[in-house]
């Protein structure tokens, strides 16, 4: 799936979700917000940067991983008309555990920039349980997400059966 031209006058966030082997969603939490409130490492969008890269930028700054934005996997988009913004979600399946490597900052907040993000928390949940705690605007692509594992798990099956005659 391609990724869809710009839109205007809106609020466009790119945000990743990380898979790990045993298909959970990481989440992070950033310094001084409400502990309910859990989110996909994500980045506000800064034009004439690509979806897949500001996606993969996200990755690198908050949880060092790094990738090739073509790696990254097009899910899809939400609209929030009401509010003007709009949320590029992308896949990103860690291969191994060394590859990921939180940035937890957990020095005094007050002190950092109001343009850094600082994660003082992160968990490893199934999709089920993540739709309890992430923002409207990324729970709205976990059906998204689901529908491309299960096919992804589908042609898995199907390629790896033996053929008989």
């Amino acid at each position: 799936m391609s990724s869809p031209q710009r839109f205007h006058n809106t609020r466009e966030e790119c945000g990743v979700f990380l898979i790990n082997s045993r298909q959970e969603i990481l989440l992070i939490h950033q310094t001084n917000t409400n502990w309910r409130k859990w989110i996909l490492p994500s980045l506000i969008r800064r034009p004439p940067t690509r979806l897949e890269e500001q996606a993969s930028q996200a990755l690198v700054q908050l949880t060092n991983i790094e990738s090739n934005p073509n790696d990254l996997i097009y899910l899809g988009i939400s609209r929030h008309a009401s509010r003007r913004e709009i949320f590029h979600g992308f896949l990103y399946r860690l291969t191994t555990p060394e590859q990921f490597s939180c940035r937890i900052q957990i020095d005094d907040p007050e002190e950092i920039s109001p343009a850094y993000v600082a994660i003082d928390a992160y968990r490893w949940l199934p999709p089920d349980r993540a739709i309890n705690y992430l923002p409207k605007h990324q729970a709205d692509q976990l059906p998204l997400l689901v529908d491309y594992l299960v096919r992804e798990q589908a042609n898995q099956l199907i390629t790896t059966q033996p053929q008989t005659k």
